[in-house]
Formats: C-alpha cells, sequence, structure tokens
C-alpha cells in the first residue's frame, strides 16, 4: 500500500508567506471595500500578531468615533496540498466569521470563530471575505425589512 509522505512547513517559511504578502492583502482589502461595498461605511483592516506564525488582518468598523470589530478576519495557516507522492503543508489564508447563539431561557449565549474558506493567495482570501460582508449586510437587510414590513408581534 502506497504511503503519501508528509512534508511539513517550516515555521520561518510560514512566517515569511505572511510577512510578504500582509501588505499587499490589506491594500486589496481597501481597494475592495471602497469599490465594491461603499455604503457600508468607513473600515480598517488592522495586522495582528504580525512577524509571528497566528498572524491576522481583522475587520475593523468606525461609526459614531469608535472603533469595534466587524467579526469577520483573515487568518495565517497551513493547509495540505496533496499529490500523487506526497502531501505538503503549505501556508494560506482562511476566512474566519464570529457566530453567536443567541441566549435562550436555559442556555447563555454562545459565541465562537467558524472558519468560512481557505485560500492559497491573498486575491482569493480578498474576494471571500468582500462576499462574506456583503452576504452579511444582505440578510440583515431582509431581516430588518421584514421585522418593519411585519409590524409589532402581539402575544395573545
Amino acid at each position: 500500500m502506497n504511503e503519501k509522505r508528509l512534508v511539513e512547513l517550516s515555521h520561518e517559511d510560514k512566517v515569511a508567506f505572511g510577512e510578504k504578502w500582509v501588505d499587499a492583502l490589506v491594500e486589496l482589502l481597501g481597494k475592495s471595500f471602497e469599490k465594491l461595498l461603499p455604503n457600508l461605511g468607513r473600515v480598517s483592516f488592522e495586522i495582528e500578531n504580525r512577524g509571528y506564525e497566528d498572524l491576522q488582518v481583522v475587520l475593523y468598523l468606525h461609526s459614531n468615533g469608535r472603533k469595534s470589530p466587524y467579526g469577520f478576519s483573515i487568518d495565517l495557516i497551513e493547509t495540505e496540498q496533496k499529490s500523487i507522492a506526497r502531501c505538503i503543508m503549505v501556508p494560506a489564508w482562511q476566512v474566519t466569521g464570529y457566530k453567536t447563539d443567541p441566549a435562550t431561557r436555559h442556555h447563555p449565549e454562545e459565541t465562537w470563530d467558524e472558519p468560512q474558506s481557505e485560500h492559497l493567495n491573498h486575491w482569493g482570501a480578498a474576494a471571500a471575505l468582500v462576499k462574506a460582508v456583503f452576504a452579511d449586510n444582505v440578510d440583515g437587510w431582509f431581516e430588518s425589512e421584514g421585522e418593519a414590513e411585519a409590524g409589532p408581534t402581539i402575544w395573545l
């Protein structure tokens, strides 16, 4: 039976990949949000843990003089690339969204980071983040329009 050989990714190579592409990623995100989501308001992207394996680009929304996380980030990860003879661990970008289950009478609110997608280059990661934020805004718009149209709920 053929067993595939796993080729590990060195810490230095992962960090070097992140350092090489993170500025281009942030620049591309800025341009894409400005052109494709202009009604979102003022956003910024902050690079956290620069020079480390857990590099992250976090999306912030600015309103009323305050800056708050929007609920999405792009994280530096490593993922498998398979070939006929081996599996190679390579650096990649992962779009992550902040998810919440509302509280119920019996359970408190739960929140967690949920991976959305993985990308081998910054173009794919930027496109995925724009799509995720757009979808989030579409969902929010329909939810608020539906509530406005339905009017107040009367419990009998």
